[in-house]
């Protein structure tokens, strides 16, 4: 009778042991799987904005005319390779205004680069540039 008192008790703490340790494990999973969604953002995130820095370079090296003829919609597929507008996951737009400057100084182009995933704004960057 004794023995089997024991061999219920130790199957008891044994099922207990394993329940805990299911209950852990699943919470593990989605901690490790929250982690995956915030790292893969986070990635968007820089990739973005390694983007719109090089777009910011490459408008400030520009010439009035250049910048005219320069094309102001990109589309990016999910490596972040230029594509064309059919196979896209991101769009880059670039928006400006041009203005005169106070005191007869020049032109001034003002506007945002922004990239977009669908209707969801991922990076949104504000240019300026003098001419």
């Amino acid at each position: 009778m004794v023995s089997r008192d024991r061999t219920r008790a130790f199957l008891t703490e044994f099922i207990i042991v394993i329940l805990f340790f299911s209950v852990a494990a699943v919470i593990v999973v989605q901690l490790f799987a929250a982690a995956y969604g915030k790292s893969k953002k986070a990635k968007e995130l820089t990739d973005a904005g390694i983007i719109i820095t090089n777009v910011s370079e490459q408008i400030k090296a520009m010439s009035f005319d250049e910048f005219e003829k320069y094309d102001k919609t990109r589309y990016y597929d999910e490596n972040w390779i230029e594509t064309t507008e059919d196979k896209k996951t991101y769009i880059l737009t670039i928006d400006t205004e041009l203005t005169a400057q106070s005191g007869g100084r020049g032109m001034l182009y003002d506007g945002t680069i922004t990239i977009t995933k669908g209707s969801e704004i991922v990076a949104k960057s504000r240019i300026a540039k003098s001419y």
